[in-house]
């Protein structure tokens, strides 16, 4: 930590001249998130744009058209003359970019979800059309072998995970009303839970089981909604064909690879947005030696928005520079948080609410999460028996779920959720229970034998 921000850290701490203090810290804690911001848009315009040039974007990602609304705001708004009325109109302009964009990343998620469940009954099909032999299996060496590996640790945190991977993979044997059971006591560490917490785990459980369905997903993603709910439909036949199978596959790695590469176009995008929109924020609220240090970064944008920009050159001006202002972001953060526990009447009283805004949503957009809500949460207490009621219609889903499904979609749907319940194992025994029960009441070798074989991958 230089002197400068040393100091500044120990007179708000100890309460000494807040009304000077105060702007110096906010004017600071600004310049580091906006310069912060522009070294990885430095970094990060370079590669989105090579990839716009080179055509990497599906169509139905109208990825082109959204990396040149972002690189319009640079070109005119942070490499053009500054006025605080078009920075408050290319600001609003970002956000409502991001509202699409937390859409769209909304409904490929359901997708990836829904896929998942597809490859699991696609996997276990696998031992039934591709002629191949699987040897009989010792359960006792197996299941021996699995609990080795589930406690190779003393890291708690990493035994729940290798728990819920057991879960995930492992043949699922048990009845619909065991797991109903399981949900129902999962729901009890909820009863007195804030609100988001509970609307969390139940969006959570909804998507483990292929239910959560965003409105907009027919509109945006058309052609790949219509792709997987044709896949949904082929595996959740009592009889799957082996044309319908080899064409199972070849669908699911379309949609996968589909939904892989929207993704990607759609985080590069929110990544440049975010990024563009804490340097607007911030920079109204530069100190002078913030100023003079972006005159140069701004020198290096404005070369990279040219056609064929001499990148080492251009990179080798900063080499290093963006690890100590990182640095200084991580210093900051401390003290802001500080600041906000300490002093959050006085931003008021000093004429400080509009910079203290700019700070607290620059730290949510280097939060490292490219879709956090730019809002700050308001902790909601729940009426007695809201964590019921959510639970309830649940498992009044779930089991219409359970209802329309054939069987092996039907156990797609319980290894999923049971990898999103907390861990319901009281012991290493109970543990060794559920893997030798698995084991024993699978009958088919091959089925087994993948289970087995998927679940490995996890651990290695």
């Amino acid at each position: 930590m230089d002197n400068d921000i040393k100091k500044l850290s120990n007179d708000l701490r100890a309460g000494r001249e807040a009304e000077r203090t105060l702007p110096m810290v906010m004017n600071e804690a600004a310049s580091a998130y906006g310069m912060l911001a522009l070294y990885n848009l430095l970094m990060d315009y370079q590669t989105y744009s090579e990839s716009v040039q080179i055509g990497t974007f599906k169509e139905s990602g109208s990825g082109k058209e959204e990396f040149f609304k972002v690189d319009s705001i640079i070109k005119e708004n942070i490499l053009g003359e500054y006025s605080p009325e078009k920075n408050a109109e290319a600001v609003a302009r970002l956000i409502e970019l991001r509202e699409k964009l937390i859409k769209r990343m909304d409904v490929l998620t359901s997708y990836t979800d829904r896929l998942t469940l597809c490859e699991y009954v696609i996997n276990r099909l696998e031992m039934k059309f591709e002629d191949k032999t699987f040897p009989e299996m010792d359960n006792d060496g197996l299941a021996r072998d699995i609990l080795e590996k589930i406690f190779a640790t003393n890291d708690n945190a990493l035994i729940n995970s290798n728990i819920r991977d057991m879960l995930a993979n492992l043949p699922v044997r048990m009845t619909k009303s065991k797991m109903l059971d399981y949900i129902t006591d999962s729901f009890n560490v909820y009863k007195n839970a804030e609100k988001e917490s509970v609307d969390t785990y139940d969006y959570m459980l909804r998507c483990a089981a292929g239910i959560y369905k965003p409105e907009a997903e027919k509109e945006i993603f058309a052609g790949l909604c219509g792709k997987v709910e044709k896949l949904e439909g082929m595996v959740n036949q009592k009889e799957v064909s082996k044309e319908d199978y080899l064409l199972s596959k070849e669908i699911l790695d379309e949609a996968c690879d589909e939904v892989k590469n929207l993704s990607e176009e759609v985080e590069s995008t929110a990544r440049l947005a975010n990024e563009c929109l804490t340097i607007l924020l911030c920079k109204p609220y530069f100190t002078l030696s913030a100023e003079r240090e972006c005159t140069k970064l701004y020198g290096i944008l404005k070369e990279l928005t040219k056609e064929d920009p001499d990148i080492a050159e251009l990179f080798g001006q900063i080499e290093g520079e963006m690890e100590l202002v990182s640095e200084r972001v991580s210093e900051i953060d401390a003290i802001v948080q500080a600041a906000d526990e300490k002093y959050e009447k006085q931003f008021a009283e000093l004429l400080l609410t509009t910079v203290h805004e700019a700070v607290r949503v620059s730290a949510r957009l280097n939060s490292g999460s490219l879709f956090a809500s730019l809002k700050e949460q308001e902790k909601e207490t729940t009426e007695e028996g809201y964590a019921l009621k959510v639970r309830d219609a649940f498992l009044s889903d779930i089991t219409k779920v359970f209802e329309e499904s054939e069987r092996e979609r039907m156990r797609a749907v319980m290894a999923s959720v049971l990898k999103e319940l907390p861990v319901f194992f009281g012991n290493r025994t109970e543990v060794m229970e559920y893997v030798r029960n698995s084991l024993d009441k699978c009958r088919d070798n091959g089925e087994k034998y993948i289970s087995v074989e998927l679940l490995n991958s996890c651990f290695d």
